[in-house]
């Protein structure tokens, strides 16, 4: 179904590519509640929800340490806690 294969992901490009390939026609919306939200496993979810953004809303974002990001974090996707 790709007109190139996108696997092994290796950048962020063929990630990009192979998410995108994988929701389209998804007609689906997640709410999301991110625990360590400035974390790296919280800011490759949040390239994921910035990559679809049409298939995710942010509730909640949480944060340890990094206030600089979580700020950020809290302005690009206004969560409602």
């Amino acid at each position: 179904w790709l007109e190139r294969p996108a696997a092994p992901v290796n950048s962020e490009a063929s990630a990009r590519l192979t998410l995108k390939e994988s929701l389209k026609g998804s007609s689906f919306q997640k709410r999301l509640s991110l625990l360590g939200s400035t974390g790296s496993i919280g800011t490759q979810t949040l390239e994921i929800v910035d990559a679809c953004p049409e298939n995710f809303v942010i509730d909640a974002l949480s944060a340890g340490t990094n206030i600089e990001l979580m700020a950020e974090q809290v302005m690009k996707y206004s969560p409602k806690i």
